[in-house]
């Protein structure tokens, strides 16, 4: 089932994306469909077992398809047998699947039974693929995952020829036999219980196939929404739905009843969709079809033909009810897939719509409620031992024969609860709302109606129009009136009660608490969601709100429900907060603290503690200490003022820490969602202290000296305690709080998963969970900093849990919950914390057994969140990337650590011995720096200063020695390939790292200082310089030593046995080896006797040792070969980056001469060695290639920085015999010893001259884009030792320049840069450029008067490469991408297009103005505005922040406008402005160049002075021949207002002098005096800087002129 996983693959990367797929991933997507159609067709279908197949499989010899006959062992035929038998499989496919396993895992060394769960395992694996696939498609077409409509359409219509191709009733199918008790189903009676699913957990066989049955529903769910089903379908899945709801009455795993979910909302789509004929093309198929309809009729309901009857029996038998309980209301149905539930609730509302639309339907309505009324409820006296929930047992006992109404409403509040848009413009259910609220005699309709109002109320609109409702007329008996009236009531009835001396309080009404629980809730739920500009306006006044929290008859669930309606205003506005605290203070019972008050009133006893342990422990029920908690948590966190420290808090502190949360596990609860609710709440007022207190240095010594002054049983003072520090002591001394988060997580992350998929709490279990790891993370990040100071009393947290291994192993495996990705992060941040502190941590998860699951778990986190493809926002929050920084943060730790550990490192035994697979190391690293989604985040991770990755691994890896080959050649091999990567990840770094990001030019400067300053770059070049054996096919010699021919070397070159699937395979680098299995058999073959391939007088016994002595030899082969393979590697990637650091980089560097001059050394050097190869020689060749024309770049750039013209490389040539690879790279060199003066005399020169000129000139023009490219560089070379310009006599006689003029402006742009012929081409143009300006450089104002008079500023601007810079960019490029093009765009072509067009500039100067104003000047400003959008961008570019390049491009943008500018009369391009600008930049008041680097001011001090005074040159030509006249104006300081006065003062720092308080006439006077002050202090210092000037000039003057009279 190869195409399963190839499917879904494609099926991922097209449609789960996000963002829609790209032209090939849908070609991918629709070529994978089209193949698997035949594979849905018979879904999941398998040959059977047969005797032929089993006598083959037990004769120990199998032949597979299109392979060669696999032999196989006991053990292998009795697992291949136990397969067929327990997953009913043909046995020809067990074996199939065992090769499959052993390739995917290799299950050498591995127990029997570890073999069978894995091969079952890998077969259940294809078959979740199968069905996963097929979902996933339905899902796109279902959901409209905003996918293009034609995709869709296609996908849909191959969708529907499945389904009318037999495809649905394939799922009936399936869905029915893999319920049963057999092998093709849950299992036999004597099959294997367990298998490893797709994660590698070991799970038990039925759950995965219950799990392929609710998988399978879900598809047959969504097909019934692509295509209708036809009357057999519904019958048949009618016939399911009842065999698996009769088994469901006494079992209901969650599995199951999501099968029997996604079964009968089959069947509500079908009739909803057909009565209402949803699709405008297609009529009603069912309801047309008579004999269908009594068919299904008689298997519904028997005799029942008419619908009345029908709704009679629904209404009899409250259908309603049981939708709510047996469906809606359960842990199966909350838990199914989040596209199911909302599928699901949708047609649950068009199915009631349907329902309150029909006018039948209403006159049943109608009739249900009439009789609802006149089922009056008894107010009963409630007791306190009867309060409950939220309804106490009156509920209860009317529950036990709840009203068809009242069902209805409820039904009606559910569905709506979880999709409130559905509300929108539904006037239907309005109208319904309407006609249930009026006239109501009955506390149970009357609470079902306002629980209905409350669920209504959770979206805006709803709430808007809910409050209109209770506000206005519509109901007589039912508004917000009531609630506030009824509550003003029982408050005046209690305080009168009070004042009279012996009287007893009177009862709460049961059915008044009931009713006034369903208003709070709508009054809730109105001001949660209301519009946040009109609920202040709604509810003014709360007070009646508070008045009843303290009375003891009042029932705690009634308590439980004011205070959440009181927490619904905390958020309204901030006066509520102030007025909601003051009203607790005054009103609640006396735990409460508020901000200003710390009083306990000592007269009431009646508290919260109280009403927790005795009323509300008594029922088991805690509606009002929950509700006090999360509203006091609601109120803390919107304090602002922490300076306390949470003293005034300490009061709900203790309450919460002593009474609620630390009892809990010993409580009794009868709702286990309150039990869950209950912790929830302390462990988020918990968190919350952890979160807004510091821990100040003096609060930790008062711990101090408290621990000091009293013995471990004295308590601190209540007043003197803080919450946060409390929190702390807990958990570092293992006390209460600790206890209890560690017993909620000890059950485990497999059972808090299964609770969380099968109980109704299960959610509130999760955040209950959530919050504990949040808490402990919270005090992890503090606990090492205190204690320091606390100690022995109190230990850091990591000790504390070690003396629990579970502890530590339960908090480390909630990596595998995969439901909440917020736990997996809290997991992953524990394991970050708890490896940088515990030394042992790897050898206590060995011993725990634990290990082998946690790098499962690791593995599966992250490949699922590479699968994810979003990018990545917050990198802090992304468990994907703190997967790697842990594993990146671990490697230099003590081994064994946590890195080796995940990556599989061999942590029982050494770690360096471990054979390493560089794809999982430093190849994943650079895989993911080379991905457009990942590459940003991981580089900017990898460079950051905190963990100098590059550099420490450098250091560590990169020039140890190499394993020696005759110990340990796979390390060797591994070893090598190691520092490729390492090198190619340093290479990547210095390509695309952004240079005016500080931790990228960090991290680039620290790679070139390690490289080349300390030239390990040559000690790296010595590591792969070593003689490779011979890995020729030749095997001569082995034939002579051995007594027979058995035709070796024919076997490996015959076509026909060398191709794929005969003797070699490819390795995943796709290097070709030798299979050493398939040529075994090879050469067996050949001694068939029919074939004559050997001596007849040989035996079959003696060619054993010659057939193993050649294997031996093809295993050798193989690792020469590998080895081969990895030393070019290295090679490759070294070559790389010294290419890239020459090439881009070198300007970071200092000595730049001399590295480059130690690097070609080395290079020819090594190319010149024996043990060089011809590839390596080729490579080497092309480094020394570079070099060079670096240094011909360095001559150019620093005319006066080298002294080139004393080198010479004929004592390198002329000493060592070189590879001809490596002559070909000094063919430059060459020529330059040529022609110099001692080499030869003048007319060889002459005569070599005109010889390389017809040999280059030729190949310039004529040969491939490379030959063209060194061409025109030695070309470039000859120019610049033209001193007689013969070489330019020569060009211009064979119209050489002409050709290069033309070339360049016929440059066609094709495809950009992402080609290599691209790229080749773009080189090409760029060595013709330069050459133009070698020609303006050499030979002055004549070359530039050539090539002027050749056109050469019309050719450049009709060039369509200088404008592709702002055009060519790809918009889903990544940023490193858009840098990379950008600045080979800035190298290669803008400023050299720029260098030429300001050197053509020089001949402004010489022509007069006549002439410059119909000529040169013209041209150039023809050029400027045809590219008015380069020299815009370039203009607008920051000169603080630019680069080298950038601020050449500047120089040279404002030294060619600076020329011609101002003789353009009409300036609408904005160029004027914007050398006014750099103006202003670059010649401030005052300098502002202090926040540059001292490096920066020096490297950069020369173009800023270059570009100054352009821009002076250029106001210059302004003010002396275009008249400019600046505006100076020059005020009295007597006419100045005070602020400006201030301003002086200010500049001056002379604020000491003045007060807020003196009047204008002193600060005039002190600016004045400044101003004054400031004037002469200059004066004087030039004065004295001319002095110093001129004596330190003349002290040097002296030491020269003695200087030249001694020589």
């Amino acid at each position: 089932m190869v195409w399963a996983k190839v499917l879904l693959s494609a099926v991922e990367s097209a449609l789960l994306g996000p963002s829609p797929p790209e032209p090939e991933k849908r070609i991918e997507l629709m070529h994978a469909l089209r193949s698997s159609i035949p594979s849905f067709r018979s879904l999941l279908s398998y040959p059977a077992p047969k005797a032929s197949d089993r006598a083959q499989v037990q004769s120990k010899e199998v032949r597979l398809p299109d392979a060669p006959p696999i032999s196989l062992d006991d053990q292998d035929v009795q697992i291949a047998l136990k397969l067929s038998d327990d997953l009913n499989l043909n046995e020809i496919n067990c074996v199939s699947l065992l090769v499959s396993a052993n390739q995917e895992w290799g299950l050498s060394e591995r127990e029997p039974l570890e073999i069978y769960h894995l091969t079952a395992g890998l077969w259940y694996s294809e078959r979740r693929d199968a069905i996963a696939s097929l979902f996933s498609l339905l899902q796109a077409v279902v959901l409209d995952q905003r996918l293009e409509a034609d995709l869709l359409v296609e996908i849909q219509g191959h969708l529907e020829d499945l389904f009318n191709s037999g495809l649905r009733q394939r799922l009936i199918t399936l869905i029915k036999e893999l319920n049963r008790d057999e092998p093709a189903g849950l299992g036999g009676p004597t099959a294997e219980r367990y298998v490893l699913d797709y994660k590698g957990a070991l799970v038990e066989r039925e759950a995965v196939v219950c799990r392929e049955r609710a998988g399978l529903g879900h598809c047959l769910f969504l097909s019934s929404l692509i295509v209708r089903m036809s009357p057999r379908d519904v019958k048949d899945v009618f016939s399911i739905l009842k065999d698996c709801a009769v088994e469901a009455i006494s079992n209901e795993p969650t599995l199951k009843l999501q099968v029997i979910f996604s079964l009968l909302f089959s069947l509500v789509i079908t009739f909803i969709s057909d009565a209402l004929s949803a699709l405008p093309n297609k009529n009603s198929v069912l309801a047309s079809n008579i004999s269908f309809r009594h068919e299904f009729q008689e298997l519904v309901s028997g005799d029942l033909a008419y619908i009345s009857l029908c709704l009679e029996l629904i209404c009899s038998n409250n259908v309603f009810q049981f939708l709510l309980d047996r469906i809606l209301q359960t842990a199966a149905y909350q838990n199914d897939d989040e596209d199911m539930i909302y599928i699901y609730n949708a047609y649950m509302h068009k199915l009631m719509m349907c329902f309150l639309s029909h006018p039948l339907a209403r006159d049943k309505v109608k009739q249900m409620k009439d009789k609802a009324m006149s089922a009056l409820s008894p107010y009963l006296t409630a007791s306190s031992d009867q309060f409950g929930d939220n309804d106490s047992n009156l509920q209860q006992s009317l529950q036990t024969k709840t009203q068809p109404f009242v069902s209805l409403l409820q039904l009606v509040s559910e569905i709506y609860q979880r999709e409130p848009e559905l509300l929108s413009g539904n006037e239907v259910l309005w109208t319904f709302v309407n006609f249930a609220g009026e006239d109501h005699t009955n506390i149970q309709t009357l609470v079902a109606f306002l629980r209905m109002l409350g669920t209504l109320a959770c979206s805006e609109e709803g709430a808007s129009k809910v409050y209109e409702l209770l506000q206005g007329k519509t109901f007589h008996t039912i508004g917000w009136n009531t609630l506030f009236d009824c509550l003003t009531i029982y408050e005046q009835k209690f305080k009168q009660a009070l004042q009279s001396t012996g009287t007893m309080l009177l009862d709460f009404q049961e059915g008044d608490a009931i009713v006034l629980v369903a208003y709070l809730a709508v009054l809730q739920k109105v001001m949660e969601n209301g519009n946040h500009m009109e609920r202040k306006k709604w509810f003014p006044d709360i007070e009646p709100l508070f008045k009843l929290l303290s009375y003891e008859n009042v029932p705690p669930y009634l308590k439980g429900a004011m205070r959440n309606a009181i927490a619904s205003f905390i958020h309204v506005s901030p006066m509520f907060k102030d007025t909601i605290w003051s009203f607790l203070e005054q009103y609640d019972l006396p735990v409460v603290v508020g901000p200003n008050s710390m009083q306990q009133l000592s007269t009431q006893v009646y508290d919260m503690q109280f009403e927790l342990n005795e009323i509300e422990a008594r029922t088991e029920k805690y509606p009002s200490t929950i509700s006090f908690l999360n509203l006091v948590n609601a109120l803390i966190t919107e304090e602002r003022d922490v300076s306390d420290g949470g003293r005034r808090f300490v009061g709900i502190f203790r309450f919460v820490y002593d009474h609620v949360f630390g009892p809990f596990p010993q409580r009794a609860y009868a709702d286990p969602s309150e039990k869950w609710q209950l912790v929830i709440a302390c462990l988020q007022h918990f968190k919350m202290i952890l979160s807004m207190y510091d821990v100040k240095d003096e609060d930790i010594k008062i711990v101090v000296d408290q621990s000091q002054t009293q013995t471990v049983s004295q308590a601190v003072p209540f007043e003197m305690q803080l919450p946060v520090l409390e929190l702390l002591k807990d958990f570092m001394s293992g006390k209460t709080v600790f206890r209890n988060i560690m017993g909620i997580l000890l059950s485990g992350v497999n059972a808090i998963i299964y609770d969380r998929t099968t109980q109704t709490y299960g959610q509130l279990l999760e955040k209950a969970v959530n919050l504990s790891l949040d808490i402990i993370i919270l005090v992890l990040e503090r606990d090492l900093y205190v204690a320091d100071f606390w100690r022995p009393l109190y230990q850091p947290v990591d000790i504390i849990l070690s003396q629990d291994h579970n502890q530590i192993v339960v908090l480390l495996e909630f990596v595998r919950y995969e439901i909440l990705p917020q736990i997996q992060l809290c997991s992953v941040k524990i394991m970050s914390i708890l490896s940088s502190r515990m030394v042992g941590l790897v050898q206590l998860l060995l011993k725990s057994n634990a290990s082998k699951y946690l790098i499962m778990d690791y593995a599966s986190c992250l490949e699922s969140r590479s699968e994810e493809s979003q990018i990545i926002e917050k990198t802090k929050d992304d468990v994907g990337v703190l997967i790697i920084q842990l594993l990146m943060d671990n490697i230099s730790r003590p081994a064994p650590n946590i890195t080796h550990l995940l990556l599989k490192f061999d942590v029982d035994t050494l770690v360096e011995r471990t054979v390493l697979q560089p794809k999982y190391h430093y190849q994943l690293l650079y895989e993911l720096c080379c991905d457009p989604l990942t590459g940003g985040p991981m580089i900017d991770l990898l460079s950051t200063r905190k963990y100098r990755f590059f550099c420490q691994h450098l250091d560590t890896i990169g020039i140890a020695p190499l394993p020696k080959r005759n110990n340990n050649q796979v390390l060797r091999i591994s070893s090598l390939h190691q520092r490729a990567w390492l090198l190619k990840l340093l290479a990547l770094e210095l390509h695309v790292s952004d240079m005016g990001v500080s931790s990228h030019r960090e991290a680039c400067s620290s790679i070139l200082t390690e490289l080349f300053s300390s030239l390990q770059v040559l000690a790296l070049l010595e590591v792969v310089q070593f003689r490779i054996p011979d890995t020729s096919m030749k095997c001569s010699q082995l034939k002579a030593d051995l007594k027979c021919d058995l035709r070796v070397e024919e076997i490996l070159r015959n076509s026909e046995t060398s191709e794929k699937g005969g003797v070699y395979y490819y390795s995943e680098r796709g290097d070709r080896l030798i299979d050493l299995a398939s040529f075994r058999d090879r050469l067996w073959q050949v001694l068939n006797p029919v074939g004559n391939s050997i001596n007849p007088d040989i035996q079959m016994g003696d060619l054993r040792e010659p057939i193993q002595q050649i294997l031996r030899w093809g295993w050798k082969y193989n690792k020469n070969l590998e080895e081969e393979v990895a030393q070019l590697h290295m090679l490759t990637a070294w070559s790389q980056i010294v290419e890239v650091s020459v090439s881009r980089r070198l300007l970071l560097l200092e000595d730049r001469s001399q590295i480059l001059y130690e690097v070609l050394d080395a290079s020819l050097t090594a190319s010149a060695s024996p043990d060089c190869s011809l590839k390596m020689a080729t490579m080497l060749s092309q480094v020394a290639l570079t070099c060079m024309a670096k240094l011909q770049d360095e001559r150019f750039l620093c005319p006066g920085g080298i002294n080139s013209d004393n080198v010479t490389y004929l004592d390198v040539i002329l000493g060592r015999q070189l590879p001809n690879g490596a002559c070909h790279s000094i063919l430059l060199k060459l020529l330059t010893a040529i022609q110099r003066n001692e080499s030869s005399e003048f007319l060889r020169r002459r005569y070599y001259y005109w010889f390389l000129i017809a040999f280059l000139t030729k190949d310039a023009l004529q040969g491939n884009e490379a030959g063209k490219a060194v061409s025109l560089h030695v070309l470039d070379t000859l120019i610049s030792i033209d001193q007689e310009r013969d070489f330019l006599n020569q060009l211009q006689s064979r119209g050489f320049v002409t050709s290069c003029l033309k070339d360049i402006s016929s440059f066609s742009y094709q495809d950009g840069w992402y080609s290599l012929d691209s790229l080749q081409r773009v080189c090409t143009l760029e060595a013709k450029i330069a050459l133009l300006l070698r020609i303006c450089h050499n030979y002055g104002k004549i070359g530039c008067q050539i090539l002027f008079s050749m056109g050469a500023l019309e050719h450049l601007a009709s060039c369509r490469v200088v404008g592709l810079r702002m055009k060519s960019f790809r918009r889903n490029d990544s940023k490193a991408a858009r840098d990379l093009y950008m600045e080979f765009d800035k190298h290669q072509l803008v400023t050299p297009v720029l260098r030429l067009v300001f050197g053509l500039t020089s001949l402004v100067d010489s022509s007069d103005l006549l002439e410059v104003k119909n000529k040169i000047v013209r041209e150039v400003i023809d050029f400027v505005k045809g590219h008015q959008s380069l020299f815009d961008q370039i203009l607008r570019e920051d000169v603080f922040q630019a680069d080298d390049l950038t601020l050449e491009q500047i120089s040279l943008v404002v030294s060619i406008l600076t020329k011609v500018w101002p003789y353009e009369e009409n300036d609408n391009f904005g160029f004027v402005q914007e050398l006014f600008a750099k103006m202003c930049a670059l010649f401030p008041l005052e300098d502002d160049s202090s926040g540059l680097s001292k490096a920066k001011q020096r490297n950069s001090e020369l173009a800023m002075c270059r570009l100054r005074l352009n821009l002076c040159s250029y106001l210059y030509i302004l003010v002396t021949k275009k008249s400019l006249r600046l505006q100076v104006q020059i005020q009295d300081i007597n006419e100045l207002s005070r602020q400006e006065v201030d301003e002086i003062i200010n500049m001056f720092v002379r604020q000491d002098c003045v007060s807020s308080f003196d009047n204008i006439r002193k600060r005039r006077y002190i600016a004045m005096v400044e101003m004054c002050r400031m004037a002469g202090n200059r004066d004087q210092l030039i004065t004295l800087l001319l002095h110093l000037a001129e004596r330190a000039i003349y002290i040097l003057l002296v030491h020269f002129q003695e200087r030249l009279l001694k020589n």
